[in-house]
This record gives structure tokens, sequence and C-alpha cells, in this order.
């Protein structure tokens, strides 16, 4: 292992969840730009950090996988959140979740990446320190192929299916948490000239609150969901399985067993379109998962940015300084990138709004071939009492319970389809009014790009 210039000690540098801190660097990872928290948490001067790579803060603690992760996804172009661990000029610690964006300018070229970093606090984290001890051992065993690979393979054990699904779940999670901590204190005598960009920021923050509050809505939506097709999964096989013990019994009977050889065959129908179906569903349900995740990621990726303009802006001490006018620069240009990932917002709405549809028509479906099972039941059930056989009296009871669960399940699937339903056309508008507020803001702050 490389021996840090500062060695480590098992302490932490402390910082508030209400503390953002962000920096810029240029395409080798030069810093360029730092806010005050940053340069306070790090522990060095900003003379010691502007001009230096940004791995001056990497603690030997990090695997290198993760970097090479990041480094991948903003080199392509694609924004990437990050758990990691730094070092301060005294040897404390600190950890953060970054958000890294690329900048891009006007012409879509990369011409900066910026860090925004906020405090990690939620379950998630609680597991990442014991995984990055495990996969920096297997990276200086293996290498950063067998570190990459396990990496995905722990990710996939916790039950996130791609480094993607992990970033954004934790995001949300974070995020969500740090809400309440958000708050402005804007000191209007420094910002001046500022000021007509800060209260348009604070408009949008007010409009974000708004769109969270739905968003919550889709997100508990989106563990309703996840959590009931698995409970929905099980009814084909159920059915499947009775249907074959009814037809085992029924052979048993010989003559007298047509009947019950007639309700199995009905019921193995009924299992047969119920796996066409559930199929279905299950397949819309993780269409609509993912689509819910990677809109509350985009959202909450903005808000983030909007956030931390109004407090760098707010909390200015030099407002005419080169650092600070490429800072200036470096939020345009994430505000023109944030419009167009909330223009995509909207396409996932209609996309969302659709597959709901289906699911709805697709529950449908299902309801009617258990009404098909009730009356299997009950006539299951007849014939059991008239020829008192007690074994088909047993399989049609469990027929009725798995009518009951299975209608419980899909109701508990439908009020939710319903209301979500209804609540994305006004989450439509509100993004809409977002995307406008954001786009005059980013034209207020476009006369400051270039210092007078």
């Amino acid at each position: 292992m490389r021996k840090p210039k500062v060695e480590p000690k098992n302490v932490e540098s402390p910082f508030h969840p209400n503390e953002i801190f962000f920096s810029s660097t240029d395409l080798k990872g030069i810093i360029l730009t730092g806010n005050d928290v940053f340069v306070n948490v790090s522990k060095y001067s900003r003379d010691e950090l502007i001009g230096k790579p940004h791995n001056i803060i990497r603690h030997p603690d990090m695997p290198r996988i993760v970097f090479k992760l990041l480094w991948d996804y903003i080199q392509s172009g694609e924004t990437i959140v990050a758990y990691v661990k730094n070092l301060a000029k005294d040897g404390s610690y600190y950890w953060v979740l970054a958000s890294v964006f690329p900048v891009k300018n006007e012409s879509g070229d990369i011409i900066r990446y910026l860090s925004i970093r906020i405090k990690p606090t939620t379950e998630i984290f609680n597991l990442i320190p014991e995984l990055y001890r495990e996969v920096l051992q297997v990276e200086e065993e293996g290498g950063m192929e067998a570190a990459y690979k396990y990496l995905l393979e722990r990710i996939k054990e916790l039950g996130f299916e791609n480094y993607d699904d992990f970033m954004m779940t934790a995001f949300i999670k974070e995020f969500k948490e740090k809400m309440p901590y958000l708050k402005i204190e804007n000191n209007k005598i420094k910002v001046g000239e500022f000021i007509d960009v800060i209260e348009k920021l604070e408009s949008i923050i007010k409009q974000f609150y708004e769109a969270e509050k739905i968003s919550t809505l889709f997100e508990d939506f989106r563990n309703i969901l996840l959590e009931k097709s698995k409970s929905i999964s099980s009814f084909t096989e159920d059915i499947r399985i009775i249907s074959l013990n009814a037809s085992v019994e029924s052979l048993k009977l010989g003559s007298f067993g047509s009947v019950f050889s007639v309700l199995s065959q009905e019921m193995r129908k009924n299992a047969e379109i119920s796996a066409k179906h559930i199929v279905k569903i299950n397949r819309l349900i993780n269409q609509s998962t993912k689509t819910i995740r990677t809109i509350l990621f985009n959202l909450f990726l903005s808000n983030l940015q909007i956030y931390m303009l109004e407090d760098f802006l707010s909390k200015c001490e030099d407002c005419t300084s080169e650092e600070f006018y490429m800072d200036i620069e470096n939020f345009y240009y994430l505000f023109n990138t944030s419009s167009q990932n909330l223009d995509k917002n909207q396409e996932l709405l209609q996309y969302l709004h659709r597959d709901l549809e289906n699911v709805l028509s697709t529950i449908e479906k299902i309801f009617t071939i258990i009404e098909e099972l009730e009356f299997l039941h009950i006539n299951g059930k007849i014939e059991s009492a008239h020829l008192n056989e007690l074994k088909f009296g047993i399989i049609f009871k469990q027929v009725k319970e798995l009518v009951d669960k299975s209608q419980s399940s899909l109701v508990e699937i439908k009020k939710p389809t319903e209301n979500s339903l209804k609540h994305i056309k006004l989450f439509e508008k509100n993004i809409d009014e977002l995307i406008k507020d954001i786009k005059a803001a980013s034209f207020m702050m476009k006369k400051f790009l270039v210092p007078v």
C-alpha cells in the first residue's frame, strides 16, 4: 500500500448534516475551487488545496476501485454518487456521500468536474466501512479486476441489482434524511447584486419541497410494489400445486372422481393463464420501480445543486475573485444539465403512467381468474360434502385461503396504483414549473459568467 503523506488517526473530523460542501477540479483532478466547509473539514488552508491533486485528501482505507469507478462514470459524461472516506491534514478522517458531476459547456464538452458532498447517516452507510475493508483486502491480494468483481457481487448480496441501483437508492435515502437540515440563512448585505438570483433559488427550493411531498407517495408506492410482487409471484405456483393434488386424488376415486378431475383441470388452466399475467405484472412492477427511482434521483440531484448554489452565494466572502466566477460558471452549466434531466423526468412520468395503467388492467384480469377460482371452490366444496371426501374438503379449503390471500394482495397494489395515477399529472405540472424556474435562474446567472 502506498504510504500516505499524512499519518491516519482513528479520530473523526466532525461536521454537521446541515453542512454541505463542494469542490471543482480540472479534467486531471487538480483542485480549482472549493467552499469554506471543504477547507474547514479537510483542515487544509485554501492555498494548500487550490492547485493540488484532489487525492491530497485520499484516505488509505479507500479501495482504489471506487475511484476507478468514479472516473469511468464522469469521463463518460455521467454523474456518479459514492461513499468516500477522506483524510484531513491532521490525520483525522471524515466520511462523505459525494455526488460528482461532469460540468459540460453549451457544446456538450466536459470542461471540469464538480463534487458536492453531504454527511452520510443512513442504514445503508452503516454497511460501507466493512464492505470497503473487504474490497480493499481483495484488491491488495487479487488486483483491481478482482476487487471490482467482488464489489458488484457484494452489492447484489445486499439486495441491489447493480451499482446504479445501489447509488440511486443510497442518494435518495441520504438526501431525504438531510432535507430537514437544509435551511439557508441569507447574508443579503454580502450577496448584493445576486439577491435576485437568490430569491429565485429560494422559490425553486420551496417548489422542490412540494415535489418531495408528491415524490414520497411514489417512493412508498415503489416499496409496496416490491413487497407485494413477491406474494403475487407465488400465486401461480400455489394454484398449480393445488390442482396437481386434486388431480392425483381424483384418480384414486376412479369414475367417482370425474367431477374433481374436471375441477382440477380448470384450476390448472387458471394457473397457466395466471402465469402469463403475473409475468407481465412483475415486468411492469420492475419497470415502474426503476422509473420511480430514476425520477427521484434526478429530482433530488437537482435539488442538491440548487441548495448548494444558494448556500454558496449566501455565504460568499469574496464575490469578485476568479474562483468565485468559475463556480458561478460551473453551476450555470450544471443548471442546464439539470433542466435537461428534469425534462427526461417528464418523459419518464409518461412511461410510468402507461405502465401503471397496464398494471391495473392486468390486475383486473387476475381478479377475473380469482372469481373463477371462487366458483370452483364452491363447486368443489359441494361435491366434497356430497361424496364425503375429506381430502377434497381440505384441498378446496386451501383454494379459498388462496383466493382470499390473492385478493388482499391485489387490492393492496390496486389502490396505491390508482392513487399514483391521480398524482402523476400534478407531479408533471410541478416539474414543469421547476424546469421553467431553473431556466430563469440560469438566465439570471449568465450575466455573471464573466467578471466585469
